[in-house]
């Protein structure tokens, strides 16, 4: 099926997802330049057999830390669990979050993509989730893909307080695998994402800000065969990664990266928003390791 048409079949769930007042408020004047300063992570989920410094209990300790740091306006998480996601908004006490799980409604179970954001500095006006399948409004996985994991983009569309702009912030994370139908599932979902987010755009009069972060299991390495699956966002947003020559490894495999590994699967694409810095944060915030990725921070204006 086409990606188009399955767009159409998801309006529903767009529909459902904003309320009539935000469809029908005014969009109030914006009153000069806009500066957001975004993190993407892929937490690592916590797992057991994690031990001493890369257990969740002491990377969690760090990830807080590294916030406290970086201070970002907006953090972009994917791969936490629900226990996860709990501790981080205890500590997080100056971020408002939203939330979903890949496994629908169960937020015991499965994986989850957060966005979390300064809730003295925007307003939250949408919300929603969308799966990346073929039926973007079920529960479904991701395609013929073989990873066996559903997989999902969290958005939300945000105001800032002292300027009025409106902007999205989408936080996705695309299927792995290296099999024909997991190439093929990443770039329908990368075709989804952007079709998906350019219907919001529309929604909004065609002149909303997105900010889309995510681990999209592929790099742009000449030699990553993955790499085809990013041309649906290269074709309509602009990578930030390109600013100020930044290519650190986004992913580090705990310190024992894979022999070919691609190593900058971790990405921030932009539209209508122009990237003023781009940073991989390898530095120690109390642990040697996060995660088995880096984060990567993006100061943005738009």
């Amino acid at each position: 099926m086409k990606i188009r048409n399955i767009i159409l079949m998801a309006g529903m769930m767009l529909l459902a997802a904003c309320s009539d007042d935000d469809d029908k408020q005014a969009v109030e004047q914006v009153t000069g330049p806009t500066e957001v300063c975004v993190i993407s992570c892929n937490v690592l989920a916590d797992n057991s057999n994690q031990t001493g410094d890369l257990s969740w209990k002491k990377r969690r300790d760090a990830l807080v830390s590294m916030v406290e740091t970086e201070k970002p306006d907006v953090l972009c998480l994917q791969g936490q669990y629900w226990n996860q996601v709990i501790y981080l908004e205890q500590q997080l006490a100056g971020y408002a979050s939203v939330d979903y799980n890949v496994n629908g409604n169960d937020a015991n179970t499965g994986r989850h993509n957060t966005v979390m954001y300064r809730a003295d500095k925007y307003t939250l006006l949408q919300q929603g989730r969308y799966w990346l399948s073929q039926k973007p409004n079920t529960m479904t996985y991701p395609w013929a893909s073989k990873d066996e994991e559903r997989r999902c983009t969290t958005w939300a569309l945000l105001k800032d307080n002292s300027t009025n702009a409106r902007f999205y912030v989408a936080c996705t994370q695309m299927n792995d695998g290296d099999e024909p139908e997991d190439m093929a599932a990443r770039l329908n979902s990368a075709e989804l994402n952007v079709e998906m987010i350019q219907q919001m755009v529309i929604d909004t009069g065609g002149a909303t800000t997105v900010i889309l972060a995510g681990d999209m299991n592929a790099s742009n390495d000449a030699d990553d065969a993955r790499r085809d699956c990013l041309a649906p966002y290269y074709g309509w947003m602009t990578d930030a990664r390109t600013v100020g020559g930044d290519t650190k490894p986004s992913y580090n495999g705990l310190g024992t990266p894979a022999a070919g590994a691609r190593l900058t699967p971790d990405h921030i694409f932009l539209y209508k928003a122009v990237p003023q810095s781009f940073t991989t944060l390898d530095g120690n915030y109390g642990v040697a390791y996060i995660s088995d990725h880096n984060p990567i921070s993006c100061k943005v204006k738009f």
